[in-house]
C-alpha cells in the first residue's frame, strides 16, 4: 500500500470550483474550474489518472458543474452561515494523509483520505460515488476537506475517513456498476445478499467492494455516511435515526426510510454489524453544481454527521 502524509500548506492541487469540471476517463479538471485544492479535490484525478494528482487542464462537456449564471436554485443557500461554522478556526491545522487501499477491476486506485482526530476519538467514514453515475458527493467532499483544513474544530476532534471515489471504473465510464456489470452496493456480505445477475456471483466478488470492506474493518468507524443520488432524501440503517434526523434539520433533504436493499452497504454495516449508517440521496442534477455550491447546500449536513447533536 502507498501511504502519503500531507502537509496542509502543500494542499494546493487542481480541483473543481465554480465552472470547473471533471472529465470522465481522465480525472482532469478544466481551466475554467482550477482552484486551490483542497486535499483531494483532485482525488478523483488520482483515481482516474495515471500518476498521483496528475491533473491537467482540459475542456469537456462531461462531469460539468453549473456556473452561477447557468444555474440558480433556491436550494443553493449557505447552510453554514447560521451555524457559526465559519468562525470555528481556533485549532491548528489537522494531520491529513492519504493511502491507496485497493484497486478497481481496471486497476484504478481506490484511496482514503484521513483527517486525524484526538486520541481515542470516534471515527466517521464518509464515502462517495459507489455508483459511478451518482458522483455529486465527490466534489462535495473536496470542499469539505477544504473547510476542515481551514477550520479544524469542525471535526469536533473526531477522525474522519473519506473515500471520494468508491467506484473509479464506473465513474470513468459514467455507469452505475463496475466494469463487470456488478452493482457494488449489492455485493456486500449482508444477510439479505441475493445471488442474482448484477449483484456478483458471491458477496465481495468484486475488488472494489473488498477494498471498501477492508476500510470498514481497519478503521472500525462509529458511524458511516454513504453519498448517493437521485432520490432526494436521507435514509438510514441500524441505530442511525437520530443522526439522520439531525442531518435533515440543516439541509433540504427529508428523512425517508427506504429499507435495507439486498446486499447493500447499509444492510451489511447497519443491520448485520449494528453500526449506524446514513445514506444521503442528493437530487438528480446536483452534480451540475460546483463544489462550493454543493458545500453551501450540504456542508452543515456533513458536519452534523461527524459531530451529531443528539438530545
Amino acid at each position: 500500500m502507498t501511504v502519503e502524509h500531507i502537509a496542509v500548506e502543500n494542499l494546493a492541487l487542481e480541483s473543481v470550483r465554480e465552472g470547473g469540471r471533471f472529465e470522465r476517463g481522465s480525472g482532469r479538471t478544466s481551466s475554467a474550474g482550477v482552484r486551490s485544492a483542497r486535499v483531494f479535490g483532485a482525488v478523483a484525478c488520482v483515481a482516474l489518472a495515471a500518476g498521483l494528482f496528475g491533473c491537467r487542464t482540459t475542456s469537456s462537456p462531461e462531469h460539468s458543474t453549473a456556473s452561477d449564471d447557468e444555474m440558480r436554485d433556491e436550494r443553493v443557500v449557505d447552510s453554514n452561515r447560521e451555524s457559526g461554522l465559519s468562525e470555528a478556526r481556533d485549532a491548528g491545522p489537522p494531520t491529513v494523509w492519504r493511502e491507496v487501499v485497493g484497486s478497481s477491476v481496471e486497476g484504478r486506485p481506490i484511496e482514503v483520505v484521513v483527517i486525524e482526530g484526538e486520541p481515542d476519538a470516534e471515527t466517521v467514514w464518509i464515502l462517495a460515488t459507489i455508483h459511478g453515475d451518482e458522483w455529486a458527493g465527490t466534489p462535495l467532499l473536496a470542499a469539505y476537506v477544504d473547510a476542515v483544513t481551514a477550520a479544524p474544530n469542525l471535526t469536533g476532534g473526531h477522525r474522519v475517513v473519506l473515500t471520494p471515489v468508491a467506484n473509479p471504473d464506473g465513474y470513468a465510464a459514467h455507469r452505475r456498476t463496475n466494469v463487470r456489470g456488478v452493482d457494488l452496493n449489492r455485493n456486500f456480505p449482508a444477510d439479505n445478499f441475493v445471488d442474482r445477475r448484477g449483484h456478483g456471483e458471491a458477496p465481495l466478488s468484486e475488488p472494489e467492494s473488498r477494498a471498501l470492506k477492508a476500510v470498514f474493518d481497519r478503521f472500525q468507524p462509529h458511524r458511516v455516511v454513504s453519498l448517493h443520488q437521485p432520490l432526494r432524501c436521507i435514509d438510514y440503517d441500524g441505530p442511525a435515526e437520530a443522526i439522520a434526523r439531525g442531518m435533515a434539520e440543516v439541509c433540504a433533504l427529508p428523512v425517508r426510510k427506504l429499507g435495507g436493499r439486498d446486499g447493500s452497504l447499509g444492510s451489511w454495516v447497519g443491520i448485520k454489524n449494528g453500526v449506524p449508517i446514513v445514506t444521503v440521496e442528493f437530487a438528480r442534477g446536483d452534480e451540475r453544481f460546483s463544489a462550493d455550491q454543493l458545500y453551501a447546500m450540504y456542508g452543515e449536513m456533513l458536519h452534523r454527521a461527524v459531530v451529531p447533536r443528539i438530545e
